[in-house]
């Protein structure tokens, strides 16, 4: 069977077309050997270009936080309010922290409590 140049250009489009949309889908990101400094509560949250390892225990209407370098320093300690405050109630799945906030999947964050 003999090609024709249109059936040539209709396959390589669909080929690359095909690559694209593979490309776009979000690729979970694998944790990096857990430091010995990290506890094994601690919780990977990040991407292929880093993250953070996130501890959180409930304590009253809040949570108590380390945050540690993927490195295994400690980034920051302290305690955090859930935003809206029924993210609470639910499991907290984090999916980053930005300095300042921890990010949870669900679209909802961790912000620091005033007051302590």
């Amino acid at each position: 069977m003999r090609s024709t140049p249109s059936s040539v250009l209709t396959l390589l489009v669909t080929s690359a077309l095909t690559l694209g949309v593979a490309a776009c889908k979000p690729v979970p990101a694998m944790p990096p050997p857990r430091p010995a400094s990290v506890p094994a509560a601690a919780v990977w949250a990040g991407g292929p270009d880093g993250g953070a390892w996130i501890q959180c225990t409930p304590a009253a209407r809040d949570f108590d936080c380390t945050i540690f370098h993927d490195s295994g320093d400690v980034w920051t300690k302290g305690r955090f309010r859930a935003e809206p405050a029924s993210a609470a109630g639910k499991g907290l799945q984090y999916n980053a922290y930005d300095g300042e906030l921890i990010h949870l999947l669900n679209g909802e964050q961790l912000v620091p409590a005033s007051g302590g």
